[in-house]
């Protein structure tokens, strides 16, 4: 027999839509006829519906009113004199814009901390934590990482599994209740590097932090060829963390909250308790996102936002900083040994034959020592195939480039053909959360071995779709007719429904930087590795590597300006190549996304371009589309009284 949480499970409310109460919303003898409950039992399972049910009507910008944060031991002020102390005895001085910040983001739950390259926004970052992480409670990091198996519980089996942690044997990994997360895995590990040691555990991708997992669903479909109707199964990836299973941490810290796409933001606003702080981290002056708008401007308009304004000297210094502050200015870059300018002189005009030109300037690089594969990245702006400047245009010959003398193996995925080699440099392109250490979204490889898959049946590995006119044409596989549906664990890979499970030809194995390793058996696998020598900008946005060459021409066209130009140019530690067209440099520096140079003048541009916004929120905020406009709790409400710290 069935236990009553188990009954309960099939009847508490999922989703997140406002639900339409009615006067009587359960009735006892219908909804619980038939599941073996107790009349005393569903009363109180009526009783907790109902609960759920008014919970989900509080207004998001009601989430934290009412709810008292403890204050600091000391206040605000005689914590900035501390710092400021602390500050002196390593020779060090917050200039005003940072302090600033600090006292502002310790009095506001919700606010928002932007600078461009150099202005000391990890530095804050840090400070912000380290003050923090003395005032919440501390938690152990293992009670959550066991929620994506019990997400589906009721309350009763989710407190039993947030005590699982002191069951296991070994020290418990405690951690202040703080948590920073970032959109791709490329931006998480950087936010890592950028963090001491000891606060990495609690550093992830947002996907991670919300326990994505798979979640497999029995769905009806049909069968053209047999017209009939069958049941299949199809794997997609939800969140384990939402309203309805909080997550445990008191302060969540969104770095490169440009990137961060809304609807993923919600998701993690609906995971957070009510005594949560939020603060979002970005540069105004970088990539916009590829689909829609980030979370960052609409906060920027609406929270508290301080912009930190100086270029301190350490970072005045690097010629990159430098170049990278001219560039938002609509200057050119000054050539330094650090930032090197390589010119076509005129002497490209056309795509095809700029495209040789930069081969024959990276491959020189190469024989000098100076550019390494594996170590470095090649930017570029254009991601359609057919594009002679496109990543996988240049990756193609890359790839033969640099790891020249293999043999390529033709791997078939049942629809498309792959050709990869021993020693090739590849790169993922989405979260694999389910291994530890986890496979980050923009992690590159190299191809350790490719052996044939022995269970791959070519006849069942088809799916030909036929002409559009020919619905006969098209064949399945009618002895797996459960064929699954893979969704990956990022916002692009949402929606794209495809026989994923199909058998490839081949079994490719992967290792990346951080040791770990990933099997490529089947057409899911396939379509989630790409070559890694070339990249768009996108993809390199939050991260960095030792030397970073941007080619930069004309026949891109409104891909590159100074949004693009600049966060391509900040992606160097050591140094920064430009292989351009004199057209193309003037068409990065004077074509600018997002109007203006203050965060006043940005705001506005933002405000101007989404001034219809406001008008679909106001005039029903119930049903808005949660992948367009983000949940935003309102900074009257929730920083009122707030010259505090995050409670124990």
């Amino acid at each position: 027999m069935t236990s009553f949480s188990e009954r309960f499970a099939k009847l508490k409310p999922t989703g997140v839509e406002r639900p339409k109460l009615e006067p009587k919303h359960v009735q006892v003898k219908d909804d619980f006829k038939g599941l073996g409950f107790t009349k005393r039992e569903a009363e109180r399972t009526q009783r907790e519906i109902e609960r759920q049910e008014k919970k989900t009507l509080e207004k998001p910008d009601e989430l934290f009113q009412d709810q008292k944060l403890e204050q600091f031991e000391n206040s605000i002020e005689t914590t900035m004199r501390q710092i400021a102390e602390e500050a002196r005895k390593v020779n060090f001085d917050y200039d005003e814009s940072q302090e600033r910040a600090i006292r502002g983001i310790l009095q506001n739950r919700v606010s928002v901390l932007i600078g461009a390259a150099g202005t000391g926004k990890t530095t804050i970052t840090k400070m912000i934590w380290e003050l923090l992480a003395k005032q919440v409670k501390v938690i152990d990091l293992r009670t959550t990482y066991f929620q994506s198996e019990y997400h589906d519980l009721g309350g009763g089996e989710r407190e039993t599994v947030r005590k699982l942690a002191s069951e296991f044997k070994g020290e418990p990994e405690l951690a202040p209740a703080i948590c920073g997360s970032a959109f791709t895995g490329r931006a998480s590990q950087q936010f890592k590097r950028a963090m001491p040691e000891k606060w990495w555990s609690s550093i992830s991708t947002t996907h991670k932090l919300l326990g994505y997992a798979p979640v497999f669903e029995d769905i009806e479909d049909y069968n053209p060829v047999t017209k009939e109707w069958y049941t299949r199964t199809r794997r997609i990836f939800k969140p384990s963390f939402g309203q309805d299973c909080k997550l445990p941490y008191v302060v969540y810290i969104i770095d490169e909250g440009s990137m961060e796409p809304i609807l993923l933001y919600n998701e993690l606003v609906d995971a957070m308790p009510k005594n949560a702080r939020v603060l979002i981290i970005g540069d105004i002056n970088q990539l916009p996102p590829v689909m829609g708008k980030s979370v960052l401007g609409y906060a920027m308009r609406k929270w508290p936002v301080f912009e930190l304004t100086t270029i301190h000297r350490q970072a005045a210094d690097n010629p990159i900083i430098a170049n990278a502050h001219r560039i938002l200015q609509g200057i050119r870059p000054v050539p330094t040994d650090q930032t090197p300018m390589i010119s076509d002189n005129g002497k490209y005009g056309g795509a095809a034959e700029f495209q040789m030109h930069v081969r024959r300037v990276m491959k020189y690089l190469f024989d000098q020592g100076i550019y390494q594969p594996y170590r470095d990245a090649i930017v570029v702006a254009n991601s359609k195939e057919e594009l002679p400047l496109s990543y996988q245009a240049f990756n193609l010959h890359f790839a033969m480039m640099f790891n020249p003398g293999v043999v390529r193996i033709n791997i078939h995925t049942g629809t498309t053909h792959s050709s990869y080699g021993i020693g090739d440099k590849v790169m993922i392109h989405s979260n694999i959360n389910d291994v530890e250490p986890p496979i980050t979204n923009g992690m590159t490889g190299v191809v350790e071995s490719i052996n044939l898959n022995g269970e791959y049946n070519f006849k069942k590995s088809q799916f030909h779709a036929g002409d559009d006119d020919n619905d006969d044409e098209v064949d399945f596989d009618l002895e797996a007719p459960e064929m699954s549906v893979d969704l990956g664990d990022d916002e692009e890979e949402k929606g794209n429904e495809k026989l994923d499970q199909r058998q490839a030809s081949h079994v490719m194995t992967i290792r990346f930087d951080n040791g770990q390793t990933y099997l490529c058996s089947n057409a899911g696998d396939y379509r989630r590795v790409t070559f890694g020598y070339a990249v768009t900008c996108h993809k390199m946005q939050g991260g960095e590597v030792p030397n970073v060459f941007i080619v930069v021409h004309s026949a891109m066209g409104q891909v590159i300006g100074r949004e693009w130009y600049y966060t391509a140019y900040t992606r160097g530690r050591q140094k920064t190549y430009t292989i351009f067209n004199e057209r193309g440099i003037k068409m990065a520096l004077k074509n600018q996304k997002i109007k203006g140079i203050t965060k006043e003048e940005k705001i506005q541009s933002y405000v101007i371009e989404s001034k219809t916004d406001d008008m679909v929120i106001s005039n029903d905020p119930w049903n808005v589309d949660r992948t367009k406009f983000p949940i935003l709790f309102n900074p009257e409400i929730v920083n009122q009284n707030s010259t505090n710290g995050a409670g124990k």
